[in-house]
């Protein structure tokens, strides 16, 4: 973990904050971390993160980039493709989490919303009917979204997780401000997050699989 921080620190300071205010300029929160581990992942920093990809066409090329006709070594003339299903990964998402926090607060905000309503004067029937639940929902994505995504995307965030996945390629209100560089954008990437030092991410993906599903025998 301390070595992750000090490599997010080290970005954001070298050559004079050049990286912080990059992302400042592009309407980035330069202290999302995970915003700076991508970043740095598409330029051949070591980061905890496995970059992925929503796009088979990109898996494929980069599968069979460098992909030579080697007569001495078979296994050279043969390529992977690996491919998640999410819906195994549902409780692993970074955004699950992200929306979930953010639903609490949704209560919040509008137990405020009456309390200040009541001392107004305005009836209960008059604020529901001008904060319906998008307009609620909204709001406290406004108040919230960024602190939120801040704290569940920083080192100490992430590895409260055993691993996690993530991508901006399905909520565009409240990103995680991964697509900062072209490589991302043009990839469609999704980011995995293995907490465990030692096991593969297959290890790992299928012991937490089978934690959550322990009347499971067919993996």
């Amino acid at each position: 973990m301390d070595f992750n921080k000090e490599l997010v620190n080290n970005a954001r300071t070298q050559n004079n904050n050049l990286l912080t205010k990059f992302l400042k300029i592009n309407g980035i929160f330069s202290q999302n971390d995970i915003a700076i581990l991508s970043f740095l992942q598409q330029y051949g920093s070591p980061t905890p993160l496995l970059d992925w990809t929503n796009s088979l066409n990109t898996a494929l090329f980069f599968a069979t980039e460098n992909l030579n006709n080697n007569i001495n070594l078979d296994i050279d003339n043969y390529f992977s493709v690996y491919i998640l299903e999410e819906k195994y990964l549902v409780d692993s998402s970074l955004r699950k989490v992200v929306n979930k926090v953010l639903s609490d607060l949704e209560t919040r905000v509008k137990d405020n919303t009456s309390r200040n309503a009541d001392l107004d004067g305005i009836s209960k029937s008059n604020m529901e009917k001008f904060f319906s639940p998008n307009r609620l929902k909204l709001t406290t994505r406004m108040l919230y979204g960024k602190p939120v995504i801040t704290k569940a995307s920083s080192i100490d965030g992430l590895f409260l997780y055993p691993m996690a996945y993530f991508s901006d390629n399905d909520e565009y209100l409240i990103p995680f401000s991964l697509n900062n560089n072209l490589n991302v954008v043009n990839q469609e990437g999704v980011f995995l997050f293995n907490n465990d030092p030692i096991k593969s991410l297959e290890e790992n993906c299928m012991d937490q699989y089978r934690k959550d599903n322990p009347d499971e025998d067919n993996y």
